[in-house]
């Protein structure tokens, strides 16, 4: 499946929720509420999970909520490193009152771990729902490797781009109306992007003979 295809596939999915208003306006609702968002994040991971036709329905909120839960964790842990960095550059900063060249030098080096964490972590913690979080797919690097490579270095790149600069828009969106903004573009790009997520890892992790065979 191409890009363009997978993007067009992804918002076809995402149009579905109009078919269910009282789906949208819990899962908005939901996601300005602390906590209870995680259930949000527990729906979106499913839908990485199981890559769905249509969208699925809002039940066992607890199961939700504990994967949400994980999927978090799994997050914080993949960002613990450049997120250690970026503190003590900060702390430097803050402690000296000056831009000192150390605190410059771990906040950049913070940064950019962190955005190389993001474009890793991205594929791992979808690999790692895909197999019942599965902790241990994390940091198996050569595994998630081989799925960037099967997805096409270039083709993940500029996909990861597309998904960025969307979810720039969306966290704008939440900028200029506070909390209700922010969740309304929050649960439509969470379902976009994790619907088109899905759909890559699903076509990198076929059996060779059945991606041939497709």
């Amino acid at each position: 499946m191409d890009l363009e295809t997978n993007l067009s596939t992804s918002a076809a999915f995402t149009g579905k929720i109009f078919s269910n208003w009282g789906r949208l306006l819990l899962l908005i609702a939901l996601s300005i509420i602390p906590i209870a968002n995680f259930i949000v994040v527990g729906y979106m991971a499913r839908i990485v999970r199981e890559n769905p036709d249509e969208l699925p329905r809002l039940e066992n909120y607890a199961g939700l909520l504990l994967n949400g839960l994980l999927v978090f964790i799994a997050w914080l842990i993949y960002a613990a490193v450049p997120l250690i960095f970026i503190i003590l550059g900060l702390g430097t900063w803050l402690f000296s009152r000056t831009l000192s060249p150390l605190g410059l030098a771990l906040f950049v080096v913070g940064v950019l771990l962190l955005l190389g964490a993001m474009v890793i972590g991205t594929v791992a913690i979808g690999y790692t729902i895909k197999r019942d979080m599965d902790f241990t797919k994390i940091f198996a690097f050569q595994e998630v490797w081989g799925i960037i490579q099967r997805i096409g270095v270039g083709r993940y790149l500029v996909w990861y781009l597309v998904m960025s600069a969307l979810g720039l828009v969306a966290a704008a969106l939440g900028w200029v109306i506070p909390w209700v903004g922010g969740a309304i573009a929050g649960v439509f790009f969470g379902l976009f992007a994790n619907k088109s997520l899905a759909l890559l890892l699903d076509e990198a992790l076929k059996p060779p003979q059945q991606a041939e065979g497709s």
